[in-house]
């Protein structure tokens, strides 16, 4: 069992280091520091597994790896691990103030955001593979999530590593802007794939729920930069430009959430989606975390005090949902390592 679960390993599982990852970025801006210790560790070790997993799968299962990458339906996952670096990252330099382990994550991630990238477009595109109106799912904004993780991760490293400041800070703001151009050209695929095709209940997946965790780490991203404006002029001075952008993709994000909410209500209630463990969940505890923490960050960005009383509330929200969610994870580990008939 466990040699089947390596072979047939979700590309997007790195998803819960993400989410993981995430709400421990929360509960440490909200200053739950026993929670987020807890998920701190919890997160490392699960990094190190999947990193094992994945290596172990690239050299035993090439072809079903690069039958993975070649299915455009599930091949943006591939870019979970981009993301999962970054933030894991980020959880080093803000919460053990560790800057040597966050730019080492920074800089591998940056090279995986390199050979993903260009590999997946150009794989897709030269190969033309079968596509279905299901390749078109929330999961391709996954290439704006690990495009503005680095961004986040650039900014948070640019004001301790003086030496590196510079680099640091136009590299961050170069894929902000480009993370928000990535966003306009998927969400308009999206849009069309969601009003104008067919629309099964099994095609309603998790992963929908990125629509607002891309628009949440954007937000995130751009009150990052306008909060660490004091490290160059120019940054300085594209601050009232910044904060635009950034209220705009926040209010675009949180209107991402009713939407999300009842086209999920749709496809478990009304449709009788079955709800059983997937790890695609990740994918929604993700998006929650996210908002709960670029609120709280914008709201000091802007200085919008009304906004102050969000982040606890989505922070609850995300948590509860982690539990659940990892719950699940756990089953399904147990089912794997012991067989499936003991479940």
């Amino acid at each position: 069992m466990i040699a089947w679960g390596i072979k047939n390993l979700f590309p997007g599982y790195f998803s819960l280091v993400m989410a993981t990852g995430i709400v421990t970025i929360a509960a440490d801006l909200l200053k739950d520091e026993s929670i987020a210790g807890l998920l701190f560790k919890i997160n490392q070790a699960a990094y190190v597994v999947l990193c094992a997993l994945t290596f172990i799968r690239c050299i035993a299962y090439p072809s079903r790896l690069v039958a993975d990458f070649m299915n455009p339906e599930v091949a943006p996952g591939f870019l979970t691990v981009v993301a999962g670096t970054c933030i894991l990252g980020s959880e080093f330099v803000l919460f053990s103030k560790n800057y040597d382990i966050g730019l080492i994550l920074w800089l591998a991630g940056f090279l995986l955001w390199i050979m993903l990238t260009y590999a997946l477009f150009i794989a897709l595109v030269v190969s033309r593979p079968a596509t279905s109106p299901a390749a078109i799912n929330g999961s391709w904004f996954l290439a704006v999530v690990a495009t503005q993780a680095l961004s986040v991760l650039g900014t948070l490293l640019a004001s301790p590593l003086a030496d590196h400041r510079n680099a640091l800070v136009l590299s961050a703001l170069s894929l902000y802007l480009l993370g928000c151009i990535l966003y306009v050209l998927i969400i308009l695929l999206v849009a069309y794939r969601l009003i104008f095709l067919p629309l099964d209940a099994q095609d309603f997946l998790p992963s929908y729920w990125i629509n607002m965790g891309a628009a949440a780490i954007t937000t995130l991203a751009g009150a990052t930069l306008i909060l660490h404006a004091s490290l160059s002029p120019w940054l300085r001075a594209m601050s009232p430009f910044l904060k635009g952008f950034t209220l705009l993709f926040w209010a675009f994000g949180t209107w991402w959430i009713p939407c999300i909410i009842i086209l999920g209500a749709w496809c478990y209630f009304y449709k009788g989606f079955p709800i059983r463990y997937d790890a695609g969940y990740w994918s929604m505890v993700f998006p929650l975390g996210m908002y709960s923490t670029c609120t709280d960050q914008m709201a000091k960005a802007l200085d919008i005090p009304i906004l102050h009383s969000i982040p606890p509330f989505f922070f609850s929200v995300s948590l509860s949902i982690w539990i659940v969610v990892f719950a699940g994870f756990i089953h399904e580990l147990y089912c794997a390592i012991f067989g499936r008939r003991i479940c």
